[in-house]
């Protein structure tokens, strides 16, 4: 399991999602931990994945979730009063109304109006799934799609009150596909309640919505495209993983070969679009390559669509994942070697929320797997050094120069005249806990004369 802090492997799309999820995701987190500590089944809200409803479920094989989990975005589930625009699928035309006539004539989302869904007496915020008996509310207006009968054209007008009219002014919504839950870019139907479904009269200049038809098909279909979502600007963290994912070679820049590649594979908004047009936008330095600052800055200025990262996001992640299992060992090395120092603990902890296994006994067990090791299995200790924290790192090889027969003075010089200042404190502390005398006195019993009190000088700690 990676986190988004570390390398380019993991993925996009929503976060996994289990029964009986809590609304609130930071409540969840600290419920989750109360329950960690107690012994009890984990729900953890992360960077990467989110688990919740109990503990991980039972799967066979490598578990690779591919899942960002970035909260700033703005969700691609609808729910009641998200407001919409409403296109007509084989037209390719917006819903537009002046409050009375609801005609397929708008062209693109600016001249297009904004509508929402309300569901019975729910409260805004509830969710909309397939199936539901949706209101079609025009947000400038105020005013209700209404199906008086299948023969007139549809009108938009004040909400009716119960037993006075209202079941015409309510639709029941039917997803062309799964899942039931109503997203972004869903293409649907609306079927009134004398079980016709809305369409837009292509053969008439004015293109008005009619439900005349108990047919689903083609002219029937409608997709509803979020508002907030189009006008949202990708986040810092999906920026970085974008980047991630188009740099396939993971050199820290999108060649020329990377870019033509994704241009290539991906259609949605690259019609058109010249491959030395775009390098020359993402590199105006003309290094080589767009760099991550270069990359973002370019996708931010809004000359593709944010469809094509996205969609770049999962080939390059699908990718990435396929090298990754090739090329095990190479993948481990580059995750742990790239792992701040002071992200370890925090690692490590996850990755016990997430398996119930510690991270130190899985790489023992997997480094252990090589065979021709006859004395010492470096690879092994070198990918668990990986994972000690930084201060216990310093004390073990402070300990290490010293121990055993004769001192090590050149390691001890060179660690001594390098201890991190942020460290120096704790690294004092703990190696009394761990050798049982204090890191000067250890120096002083193993030196002696003029190297002895440089390095006294140099290892004094700024509480002293």
């Amino acid at each position: 399991v990676l986190l988004s802090t570390a390398m380019g492997c993991c993925g996009s799309s929503a976060p996994l999602e289990y029964p009986d999820a809590p609304e609130n995701a930071a409540a969840a987190e600290a419920a989750a931990q109360q329950k960690f500590d107690a012994g009890g089944p984990v729900q953890l809200s992360g960077v990467d994945v989110v688990i919740r409803g109990g503990t991980v479920p039972g799967r066979k094989g490598p578990w690779l979730p591919f899942v960002r989990m970035d909260t700033s975005r703005v969700p691609k589930e609808f729910y009641t009063q998200d407001h919409m625009y409403i296109s007509h699928v084989q037209s390719g035309m917006f819903w537009v109304t002046d409050g009375g006539a609801i005609t397929a004539t708008a062209e693109d989302e600016s001249s297009a109006s904004v509508f929402h869904f309300e569901v019975g007496e729910t409260q805004p915020g509830s969710k909309i799934t397939d199936g539901d008996f949706v209101r079609v509310r025009d947000y400038q207006t105020g005013n209700y799609l209404t199906a008086q009968d299948d023969f007139n054209k549809l009108t938009m007008e004040p909400l009716r009150p119960t037993g006075k009219g209202n079941e015409q002014q309510e639709f029941e919504l039917g997803k062309i596909a799964r899942p039931a839950r109503f997203r972004h870019n869903d293409i649907v139907f609306l079927e009134s309640w004398l079980s016709c479904v809305v369409e837009a009269d292509t053969g008439c200049a004015e293109t008005p919505l009619l439900a005349r038809r108990w047919k689903r098909g083609p002219p029937q279909q409608i997709m509803c495209r979020k508002k907030r979502l189009l006008e949202d600007k990708s986040t810092e963290v999906a920026r970085q993983m974008q980047f991630q994912a188009f740099d396939l070679t993971g050199n820290a820049m999108v060649t020329r070969s990377e870019m033509g590649y994704f241009l290539q594979q991906i259609k949605e908004g690259t019609d058109g679009v010249s491959l030395d047009d775009v390098m020359a936008a993402c590199d105006p330095e003309q290094v080589g390559g767009a760099t991550r600052e270069n990359f973002a800055a370019w996708a931010d200025s809004g000359t593709m669509p944010e469809a094509f990262f996205n969609h770049g996001e999962a080939l390059g992640n699908v990718a990435q994942r396929v090298r990754d299992c090739l090329e095990e060992e190479a993948a481990l090395i580059e995750v742990l070697a790239t792992l701040p120092s002071d992200l370890i603990e925090k690692t490590r902890a996850t990755f016990v929320l997430l398996t119930g296994e510690d991270l130190v006994e899985k790489i023992v067990a997997k480094t252990s797997e090589q065979d021709g090791y006859i004395f010492s299995n470096y690879w092994q200790l070198a990918m668990k050094q990986l994972l000690v924290d930084p201060v216990d790192l310093w004390c073990q090889a402070l300990q290490d120069a010293m121990d055993g027969l004769g001192t090590d003075e050149d390691t001890l010089t060179a660690l001594v005249c390098t201890i991190p200042e942020e460290f120096r404190d704790s690294i004092h502390q703990r190696y009394k806990e761990r050798k049982g005398q204090s890191l000067l006195a250890h120096i002083k019993s193993e030196t002696s004369f003029n190297y002895q009190k440089v390095l006294l000088a140099q290892a004094t700690p700024a509480l002293c």
